[in-house]
């Protein structure tokens, strides 16, 4: 067993810790790394490939043409080497990723329906017409949210914003498009669905000096090294919660013209009419995935669509069908329920959302003339809180190990920025953190994250 609270990680941990060994451990290739950071600053031509030996060592080697630097994402084997005894005996004094202890204000005013034992013996599933009274229901609705009509064979329901995606990812995939441009922050289970299914995965690297904004230029020079691809957005943009701008897509749309896909994961959209109702036709072909009820924190009834062109439509089912996708008919019901009362459903995502800014507010008046800032989040409930690491004397690897180790202390499970989908940065870190959780375990975890930063400088003097 991996010691908890040692902070060092052992041969059992396997080869989910590639990564690790060389960002908390090696302090030469730690380094290294540093130094080809620095200079892909500078040269725009630079691409960090992470590939490892027979022993699990991940070793750095540099590439063309394009910048891409991510260290891996080591959650399982954090999670193994610090907080696992913390998760077993449910022991966290908070927990800021919200996952284990969620709340919602909004959840409280919605009443759910039973469904009588016939509706329970139906195996549901979004194919052809068998779904027509309650989806049509929701298809109502999400007109209204979307400020337009849209046809039965325009949608398709999915019990999970994941199995949607898959079934889009597959559908790329059958369609011939083979490589995938992701934004970055992303979510992890998209791309390990993307690496699983043989795709190629090109991911764009975001930093805090440019507001973790790209040009429009970047994603053009990606699209163009590409024979046929499809662009993954997220929107809001994924760990930080700022909206895509109707404009910027438009102007991606028209790069990527007819023959490529823009995705669009809108997983925990809480605006009403939606933030990108407004984007008409464009030149290239457009899907949306979408979680019907994440947005108001219902997270627990399983209900989530894809938005395509009709022509899609039997590529994405033909998917759903193939892995078993069906819909979980006590969710289907109490999704089309809701969906007939307008606006409920309104009213709960309006709630929700100001719930969330209440509590970033919060967080960031106490963050005030301290190292953590939380991101902006106009949108969503997921963001993170940015921890300023040059406020601290050592090496990158040094301060990571020690912050992961008194989190440990301070019985606080993180979730730190590899494992959101940040690129790598040494004077940095992030922490994310979900808005929809109750008010005393959001300020425990930001009194212990601010408590850090004196404890931290004090520790690594010390050494």
């Amino acid at each position: 067993m991996a010691r908890v609270c040692g902070g060092e990680f052992t041969d059992a941990i396997g080869p989910t810790a590639k990564l690790t060994k060389t960002l908390l451990a090696n302090r030469e290739v730690a380094r290294h790394f540093n130094q080809l950071w620095a200079r892909s600053q500078h040269n725009s031509e630079l691409l960090l490939v992470q590939t490892s030996d027979e022993n699990g060592i991940s070793n750095l080697r540099e590439n063309t043409p394009e910048e891409d630097i991510f260290a891996e994402d080591d959650y399982e084997a954090i999670n193994s080497a610090y907080f696992d005894d913390i998760f077993k005996a449910r022991s966290w004094a908070a927990l800021p990723a919200g996952w284990h202890n969620p709340y919602c204000e909004a959840a409280s005013l919605f009443e759910p329906v039973t469904p009588d034992e016939y509706s329970l013996q139906h195996y549901t599933l979004d194919e052809g017409y068998a779904l027509e009274e309650p989806k049509r229901a929701i298809l109502e609705f999400l007109g209204a949210w979307e400020g337009r009509g849209v046809d039965y064979d325009e949608l398709t329901l999915c019990p999970s914003v994941s199995t949607a995606n898959l079934s889009v990812l597959s559908a790329l995939k059958i369609e011939g498009i083979e490589s995938i441009i992701f934004e970055t922050p992303m979510y992890f289970g998209t791309r390990q669905q993307a690496e699983l299914l043989g795709l190629k995965i090109i991911r764009i690297p975001c930093f805090r000096d440019n507001r973790f904004d790209n040009s429009v230029a970047t994603f053009h020079r990606a699209i163009l090294e590409q024979h046929r691809c499809a662009l993954w957005l997220t929107q809001p943009r994924f760990g930080i919660g700022t909206n895509q701008s109707i404009d910027f897509v438009c102007e991606l749309a028209r790069l990527l013209g007819p023959q490529n896909v823009l995705v669009i994961d809108e997983a925990a959209e809480q605006k009403f009419p939606s933030t990108l109702s407004g984007l008409g036709p464009v030149e290239c072909t457009v899907i949306r995935t979408r979680g019907l009820l994440k947005g108001i924190g219902l997270n627990g009834l399983r209900t989530a669509f894809v938005l395509h062109p009709r022509t899609w439509r039997a590529k994405i089912t033909e998917v759903l069908e193939a892995v078993g996708a069906s819909l979980d008919r006590y969710s289907l019901i109490n999704a089309a329920g809701l969906a007939k009362r307008h606006r409920l459903f309104h009213s709960m995502l309006t709630h929700a959302n100001a719930q969330v800014q209440r509590e970033r507010k919060n967080l960031e008046v106490m963050s005030l003339g301290s190292w953590m800032e939380p991101t902006a989040l106009e949108n969503s409930y997921i963001g993170s809180l940015l921890l300023d690491l040059t406020v601290l004397p050592g090496e990158y690897a040094e301060k990571r190990k020690a912050l992961l180790s008194y989190c440990c202390v301070r019985r606080m499970p993180v979730i730190l920025s590899a494992s959101i989908g940040f690129a790598f940065d040494e004077r940095l870190e992030a922490v994310r953190v979900n808005y929809f959780t109750s008010s005393e375990n959001l300020r425990s975890a930001a009194r212990i994250l601010l408590d850090a930063e004196q404890a931290l400088r004090q520790d690594l003097l010390g050494r």
